[in-house]
């Protein structure tokens, strides 16, 4: 488990998509963010509901809880804030992906990575793997040409992507020069 083991407490930032309620995803993001690092979350309009709730679990996980809302389009940090970004299953619902990738440099420092996990990877082998999940949630599967491409564009330097085995897990880490 990377919340206990080597990853404990190293992370500046750490983001996740809202896959479950704001309480269960302090429990799963505060422990790899460390003292004086940001855990962000991705959620939609009722995350108003679950605002007390969260506050109260990052309190209890030792967390200073202090809630902004935010998009990734204009992040509410200064330039050259962060070593790392992280950003898991939260890429395709991005609303400008240039600039929002082009904001996320900005307040990476020089020399700080971002590392971007997607599940939804397009492949030629099975263009249409994807296809009913793109219709229904009005999303994108990425490429990893297309990826790498992206990342290039906003001045990224040192990309290496890594598809798992047997997967359309992809994972890209580029460093901000």
């Amino acid at each position: 488990d990377g919340a206990r083991g080597a990853l404990r407490e190293t992370m500046d930032l750490a983001v996740a998509r809202a896959v479950a309620p704001l309480n269960v995803l302090c429990e799963y993001l505060v422990p790899y963010v460390k003292i004086g690092g940001y855990a962000l979350r991705w959620k939609g309009p009722a995350v108003k509901d679950e605002l007390a709730e969260g506050k109260k679990a990052a309190q209890l996980l030792g967390g200073k809880a202090e809630i902004r809302q935010a998009g990734v389009s204009e992040l509410p940090f200064d330039t050259g804030s962060f070593d790392l970004v992280t950003a898991v299953e939260t890429y395709y619902f991005w609303p400008d992906k240039l600039h929002d990738l082009m904001e996320i440099y900005r307040v990476l420092k020089s020399g700080g990575k971002l590392l971007l996990v997607f599940e939804m990877l397009k492949s030629r082998n099975d263009p249409d793997r994807w296809k009913a999940v793109e219709e229904r949630l009005h999303i994108d599967a990425v490429s990893r040409e297309g990826i790498h491409e992206m990342l290039l564009r906003v001045g990224y330097q040192n990309i290496r992507t890594h598809v798992k085995s047997g997967t359309t897990w992809l994972c890209a880490v580029a460093e901000k020069e």
